[in-house]
């Protein structure tokens, strides 16, 4: 009972993140604190998602100082894609390697 109330609850939640990333045409994984292990998985992406990750950062920042949000197609791709992962192997990778690294010391 508690399980499918707090399923719910965090289906509701993950729109409501993507709603308002997609505003300004922004993924999950590009608000990413960046811890060492967040680095070095952004170091890792493939060269055209370091670039469209630095677009989007762009297009979010330009669209913030003119006070803007997206509209129409675009909105609607940022909204399917916002909480896709494009990060998580490489993320999960290096916390593994992170965690060997503490283990052997």
């Amino acid at each position: 009972m508690l399980g499918k109330f707090l399923d719910v609850v965090a289906g509701m939640y993950q729109r409501a993140v993507a709603k308002r990333l997609a505003k300004y045409g922004l993924r999950y994984e590009d608000l990413l604190i960046e811890t060492p292990e967040v680095l070095e998985a952004t170091a890792r992406l493939p060269k055209h998602e370091i670039h469209a990750r630095n677009m989007r950062w762009a297009r979010a920042q330009d669209l913030d100082m003119k006070k803007k949000t997206l509209h129409g197609e675009a909105y609607e791709k940022a909204l399917k894609e916002a909480i896709q992962p494009y990060m998580a192997p490489y993320l999960s990778r290096a916390r593994l390697e992170a965690r060997e690294k503490q283990l052997w010391k």
